[in-house]
């Protein structure tokens, strides 16, 4: 069982026990074993803080962590101004073919007097899929897939690049 905790221990490697309780430390290490490996391995840590010593730090340390700093605000402003471009094209032209679509609804079909008809909204709707679906052609389905294809790589390229530049800059800030 332990008998001595970690913070008698350290008072006790430091010197910083009165003269009883320094004897007794030391009689309960003489016959505790347990309390002998958690004084031995706090020894050590002691021995080896003592010995690392102060690291040097550049005088322009400071100056040089907030320059990158700034830089990566401005990267990460730059990154999401693409982001919000590109999602503004997508938006763009949905809404464009949604508009389109709308555009082309066959004109002048008015509800009857009892309420909406039915009829009315079907061939409305099936007018609207006609004009999608010829918009929809095979190749302009090609030449959708093959935008939105670059997009995806365009924007792929940039987030594994703002990833790198990331990775790299914790690198440097040692």
């Amino acid at each position: 069982m332990n008998r001595l905790d970690d913070e008698t221990l350290n008072k006790y490697i430091d010197g910083e026990l009165d003269a009883d309780d320094f004897d007794e430390v030391s009689k309960i290490l003489s016959y505790s074993e347990e309390d002998n490996k958690r004084f031995l391995a706090l020894q050590r840590v002691h021995d080896e803080l003592k010995n690392a010593g102060v690291p040097e730090v550049s005088l322009n340390f400071t100056g040089s962590v907030m320059a990158k700093i700034k830089v990566k605000a401005r990267a990460r402003k730059k990154d999401s101004a693409f982001v919000i471009t590109l999602g503004s094209i997508l938006v763009g032209a949905c809404l464009f073919i949604i508009g389109y679509i709308i555009f082309n609804l066959p004109g002048g079909q008015t509800a009857s007097a009892s309420g909406p008809d039915l009829k009315n909204y079907v061939n409305a709707f099936t007018v609207m899929l006609e004009s999608f679906s010829k918009l929809l052609n095979q190749t302009n389905i090609s030449i959708l897939g093959s935008v939105i294809s670059f997009g995806l790589l365009i924007s792929g390229y940039f987030f594994f690049e703002s990833i790198k530049h990331t990775k790299n800059g914790f690198g440097k800030l040692h």
